[in-house]
This record gives C-alpha cells, sequence and structure tokens, in this order.
C-alpha cells in the first residue's frame, strides 16, 4: 500500500487593507477547486474566522484581492509540487457563525477566479472608461487592417497586445493582464488571408476571441505553463508574462509552486483525426502530456463510464463561409465525407459548418482542397464517437493534471490485465483538500478507449468514404 502527503498553501499577494500583509500565518481548513476547459477557473476557500494573531478576517479582506494556491503530494517515490492557480481574484467572502451544545465554529469562505474572469468582464464598448471616454473607437484606431487580417492566431496576438491587454483597466501592483497571462496561440492555416472585423467588435474580450476561434475546429482556454512550456505544439504566436511567481509561505512548511503562470492557448483540436487522403493522423494526439494513474495512483473512489447514442455523427461537411455557398453547393464540389455503416445502424446524423478559414478568393482548386482537407479532418476526429465512453475518476491529489492533459488508467481497478487500460482525455478537473483529512483529484474524461485502441491508428479512420454525387431521377423504392 502506498502512503501520501499532500499539503496545499495559500499566500494572499494584493490586498486593498495593508493590514493582510500583517495578518501572520493562514489557518487553512479546506479548498476547493475546479477548472474546466475553456471556463474560468474557480477556487473556494475556508479559514478560520480570526487569523493567528488575533485579527479577524472579516476586517482585513476585500473583493478584489488576490492570492495564490499551490500544493504538494509526497510519496515513497518522490514528490510532485505544482501551482493550482495564480492570481485568484476575491469576489465574494462570507463569515460564519455556528453555535451548537458544546460546539462552537467562527469560519470565513472565501470565492475567487483565474485571470480569464478579467477577459470575461473587462469589455470594448463604444463609450466606456479606457482612461479616457473614447471606449471603442480608442480600439478602432489601435488595429490597423493589417493586424486584422491574415492567419487567426495571429489577428488574436495582435487583439490581446493592442487591445485586450492593452486597453483592460484591471491592475495589480502596477502591472496588469499583459505583465500577469501568457499566451500560446497556433491556429489551422487558411486557404488566403482572412480579414476579421475585431476593431469594431463589442462585448467582453473573452467573448470577443471566442466568437472569432472557429471551435468547431479549435480550443480556447487557459492553462498554468512555464516559460517554453508548449505541450508538443510548436509555432504560433507567444507571449510570456514577465512578473515572476515568488515562494509560497504557508502555515505548515515553507513552500513554492512550479514556476507557472496562466497562458491563453488556442490549438486545433487535438484528437486523432484524418488527412486529405483519409489517412489517420495520431500526432498531434500523441504530443498531449499523459499522466499515468494505473499503478500507485489507482482510483480512490467512485467513478463510472458510459456511452451514448446521441453523440454519433455519421456524415461530414465542412464549407467555405460566404453568402454565396451553401451546404447544397458544397456537396455538389465532393467535399462531404461519410460513414455508410453507420448511417444504416444509425439513421443519418450530420455535422455540417461554414468555416471562415476558407474564403472563395484565390485559386478555387486551393479553396476546395482545404474545404475537403478540413471535412476529413473533422471526420476523423468525430467518427465512431458512439464507441467512445465518458465518465469521471478520482484520485490522490494530483495537482500537475490540468484539463487539456490526457491519462491513462484502469476502468476497472480489479482488472489487471492488458486489455483493461484506458487513455481519455480531460476536459475537467477539482481538487478537494481537508486540514487533517487528505486531498483528492477529480477528473471528468471523454474520448476515452482502450490503449490497444489508441494504438491502432486504422481504427479511427475505419468506415469513412468521401460521398460521390450522384442525381438520379427521383423514385420511391417500391416503384
Amino acid at each position: 500500500m502506498t502512503l501520501y502527503h499532500t499539503h496545499l498553501w495559500v499566500q494572499f499577494t494584493d490586498a486593498a487593507n495593508p493590514d493582510l500583509a500583517k495578518a501572520g500565518e493562514i489557518e487553512l481548513l479546506s479548498i476547493s477547486d475546479s477548472a474546466t476547459l475553456g471556463g474560468t477557473q474557480g477556487v473556494n476557500l475556508t479559514l478560520a474566522g480570526r487569523t493567528r494573531t488575533g485579527l479577524m478576517w472579516r476586517e482585513l479582506l476585500t473583493v478584489g484581492d488576490t492570492f495564490r494556491v499551490a500544493g504538494h503530494r509526497h510519496e515513497d517515490t518522490g514528490t510532485v509540487q505544482a501551482t493550482i492557480i495564480e492570481d485568484a481574484i476575491v469576489t465574494d467572502y462570507q463569515v460564519s457563525e455556528q453555535l451548537g451544545p458544546g460546539q462552537y465554529s467562527y469560519t470565513v469562505g472565501i470565492s475567487a477566479q483565474g485571470l480569464q474572469g478579467v477577459l470575461e468582464a473587462d469589455a470594448v464598448a463604444w463609450w466606456m472608461y479606457y482612461g479616457t471616454a473614447v471606449g471603442a473607437l480608442r480600439a478602432r484606431g489601435a488595429l490597423l487592417p493589417d493586424d486584422t487580417s491574415g492567419r487567426l492566431d495571429k489577428v488574436l496576438a495582435n487583439y490581446l497586445n493592442r487591445v485586450a491587454f492593452h486597453g483592460a483597466n484591471w491592475q495589480r501592483s502596477g502591472t496588469g493582464l499583459r505583465e500577469r497571462m501568457g499566451y500560446h496561440l497556433r491556429s489551422l492555416t487558411p486557404n488566403v488571408p482572412i480579414l476579421y472585423n475585431l476593431s469594431v467588435a463589442e462585448g467582453a474580450h473573452w467573448q470577443i476571441m471566442a466568437s472569432a476561434a472557429e471551435l468547431d475546429l479549435h480550443e480556447l482556454f487557459v492553462q498554468q505553463r512555464a516559460k517554453g512550456d508548449d505541450r508538443g505544439f510548436v509555432g504560433g504566436f507567444v507571449h510570456h508574462p514577465s512578473v515572476q511567481a515568488p515562494a509560497i509561505v504557508s502555515s505548515a512548511n515553507p513552500g513554492e509552486g512550479d514556476g507557472t503562470r496562466p497562458y491563453i492557448i488556442l490549438r486545433p483540436k487535438p484528437f486523432p483525426y484524418a488527412d486529405k487522403d483519409g489517412k489517420p493522423v495520431m500526432r498531434e494526439w500523441e504530443a498531449l502530456p499523459l499522466h499515468d494513474l494505473t499503478d500507485r495512483r489507482a482510483s480512490t473512489g467512485m467513478h463510472g463510464f458510459g456511452h451514448s447514442m446521441s453523440a454519433v455523427r455519421n456524415f461530414f461537411m465542412v464549407y467555405p463561409g460566404y453568402d454565396a455557398m451553401n451546404d447544397s453547393m458544397a456537396f455538389t464540389l465532393g467535399i462531404a465525407v461519410m460513414n455508410r455503416p453507420s448511417i444504416y445502424r444509425y439513421a443519418y446524423r450530420p455535422v455540417k459548418f461554414k468555416t471562415s478559414l476558407v474564403l472563395n478568393e484565390g485559386d478555387e482548386s486551393t479553396m476546395i482542397d482545404l474545404a475537403r482537407e478540413l471535412t476529413w479532418r473533422v471526420a476523423g476526429q468525430m467518427n465512431r464517437m458512439e464507441q467512445y465512453s465518458a465518465g469521471s475518476i478520482t484520485v490522490p491529489f494530483a495537482p500537475e493534471i490540468q484539463p487539456g492533459d490526457r491519462v491513462r488508467f484502469r476502468l476497472v481497478n480489479t482488472d489487471e490485465s492488458a486489455s483493461g487500460i484506458f487513455h481519455g482525455y480531460v476536459v475537467s478537473r477539482a481538487h478537494q483538500y481537508q486540514t487533517g483529512g487528505g486531498s483528492t483529484t477529480s477528473l471528468s474524461l471523454e474520448r476515452v478507449l482502450p490503449e490497444a485502441t489508441y494504438q491502432t491508428p486504422a481504427w479511427f479512420v475505419e468506415g469513412l468514404e468521401p460521398v460521390q454525387v450522384n442525381w438520379p431521377a427521383p423514385a420511391h423504392k417500391d416503384s
């Protein structure tokens, strides 16, 4: 039996009340943390109502204060230590007192969110405060036509640099988002330079970026990363934050995070796909971090996985996103791909969408070739979805696992055969920690398949074929 020791640290890094810096050691009772792919990370703390020096938290805390959380797991084979969240912003807090026979408790509960929440709140509007009263007119002047044309990753990098990071009002200790957040943006390549009309966009910064990010083909999310950690995805546009993470000092033992900070990630969906010739491509999937949970890190709690016919898709078409092109016209160009046996078994369940990555400019054959290539990519990624399973697993505290990573685990703990090992894609992660009660990590997984299947690339394109256009005279089957 493997024994684990887990510990988490909390450090307040900025506070409106200067007395918070004099509060001394924090008496941490519990932490819950939740991070979802694409969503804003949230964290909840429960502290003793008074500091160990007797100060009351209700007199020290202010909404908008920031803190950091890191943790470690120690076992006989070594120690894993990681930053869980940097610059968590206090959004709510509540002081609670409970009285009972022979019982008394006085605690403070704190809710906070990561820096993505600033981008989801801070907005561009026609008239707003940006240090002046010119609002979006300033954003319009900040983005020249060349800044909003070309590759998607370039356009979003320019938007972050010149509007979101430049104009966002949030600051702490004289530094803003540009100094505290990084990004690594890499998109699929369009057939011609694209013009994105972001200079007159209105709304929250994150909403504006997500609306342009082609989320049928890409992922946009925030992840803790260290400088130089590209997770196997090279190229694109990269920005590193300049603010360094200091050591975290706790009430128990001094400790440090892993030096990571939040990075905005844009990347093509990394699942196995088919190339333009219908051949399987595993490269981007295999580049993802793979955490092995099969041995010492077996499940510690209830977990379960299931399948659903609602996930079935068996007809695929990605067509140029301009008004003159519709799905009927795209169909005649031979862009579509289908899985005929799946249609016979589950009925016709299509996925069809336009993309601005394909425009009706330049060479027509290039346009059609890219539409066909993207269609095959989507077909490979969404083929045989009913055979994937999804579910959750709980393991000993694993601060190193983040949404967007892969895990290797046993679907059933008592199945020690090679066929009992599965791989899955982490879409959300939740830590639970209680002083004196240990800590666990719950993972929500999708794309769960046996390890042997992920070692058989041909599986992912089985049954796929291009649709052959044939327009027969209308006739009933029984005529």
